[in-house]
């Protein structure tokens, strides 16, 4: 009996963790920028924005962001489409980019899109295409721990009755 209340309080930390660390995980992106002035950085979306004004803007604080091989320091603003879209930086590490909404959701709670983006520089150099990958470890569904919780408390109960009925012949 003991065993398998040892096995339901191993399950049950399992499953907090897993419950914790999938409420906890912001959606990280990584960015890479090709045009005249390359660049790239991960975004990492792990609470609100610090600036946002509703159907117009959010900022976030880029990490690694490398512009022509050097190091910068910059935030960058992400546009919705009512203001031609794409993203430019506050310190000009980055062009003026107009194009496509990178994000989904409201500005105070943006989703951030995956995909490969062509983007217009306003200043007129051209095109620039940014890919943007996802760089999160997706955390398990609730169906795949419960199945594992299941599994392993019938397991449990298959060294029980295995470590009973031995007790008996003996």
């Amino acid at each position: 009996m003991k065993f398998v209340a040892k096995s339901l309080a191993v399950a049950a930390l399992m499953l907090f963790s897993v419950a914790t660390a999938k409420a906890d995980s912001g959606q990280t992106v990584n960015y890479t920028l090709a045009g005249a002035n390359p660049a790239s950085f991960t975004i990492s979306m792990g609470s609100a924005p610090q600036f946002s004004q509703n159907n117009y803007f959010f900022t976030a604080n880029p990490i690694n962001l490398i512009v022509d091989g050097t190091s910068e320091s910059d935030t960058l603003v992400f546009f919705s489409s009512s203001d031609l879209g794409g993203l430019n930086s506050v310190f000009s590490s980055l062009p003026d980019l107009a194009g496509f909404q990178l994000y989904s959701g409201s500005e105070s709670n943006p989703t951030l899109l995956t995909g490969v983006f062509n983007l217009w520089d306003l200043d007129g150099s051209g095109w620039y295409t940014l890919t943007a990958s996802s760089a999160s470890v997706p955390a398990p569904e609730p169906s795949t721990v419960l199945m594992l919780v299941s599994g392993l408390f019938t397991v449990g109960l298959g060294f029980k009755r295995r470590f009973a009925n031995q007790t008996d012949v003996n």
